[in-house]
């Protein structure tokens, strides 16, 4: 099926004019697109993945913390998920941004799509780690930090003048709250489970 809408789109490109096929010109506003939609599913697979991974913990207890990893493994699977979920809100506003702004903002936007591109590699790093089982607590997001930070400077550089939903913002932003309230609980459960050892040692 794969070769056939291949071969679909290729003979297509043949009746476009030579313009449309440079680099930096309207072929890449559509790339760029393709790109913003296939990270927002990555994201989807990633947060989906981890939740069955890492089974929920609604109060941490002792063994949680001292005696095991499943408080830090938690830890990590909130923060990576709030992490996701920003970074798809932003994505989001990608879309709805460059279905309204004008041609010559889109054609700025193409003119990033190669940088934009090397950065889905933080993403499929993450999801290879899944498929091998070796995502773990100890890993380091800075390079999903990075990539995420540079998608809103591209956005806020671009495109923040662009109307969008803010329905469909609200509903991502609370999606983002309510990750970020896991996170922040889940944090102060440790140190509140620490806190109480200590007091029952002194």
């Amino acid at each position: 099926m794969y070769k056939i809408l291949t071969r679909h789109v290729h003979f297509l490109t043949l009746f476009l004019p030579e313009q449309f096929l440079k680099r930096d010109a309207d072929q890449d506003c559509i790339f760029v697109l393709l790109l913003i939609h296939r990270l927002i599913s990555k994201c989807d697979l990633l947060i989906n993945e981890i939740q069955k991974k890492f089974p929920r913990i609604d109060q941490l207890n002792f063994d949680d913390v001292v005696k095991s990893h499943r408080a830090e493994q938690w830890s990590f699977a909130c923060k990576l998920s709030q992490s996701l979920s920003i970074f798809q809100m932003t994505l989001r506003k990608f879309v709805r941004a460059m279905e309204v702004c004008d041609p010559d903002v889109l054609r700025h936007i193409a003119s990033t799509y190669h940088v934009l591109l090397t950065h889905e590699k933080s993403l499929d790093f993450l999801i290879d780690l899944l498929q091998k089982d070796q995502l773990h607590d100890s890993l380091s997001l800075n390079a999903l930090d990075k990539t995420i930070s540079f998608y809103k400077h591209i956005y806020k550089s671009y495109l923040s003048q662009e109307k969008f939903s803010m329905s469909n913002y609200m509903r991502d932003l609370t999606r983002v709250v309510l990750l970020s309230s896991d996170s922040l609980q889940t944090d102060i459960q440790r140190i509140q489970v620490l806190q109480k050892e200590s007091e029952q040692l002194s």
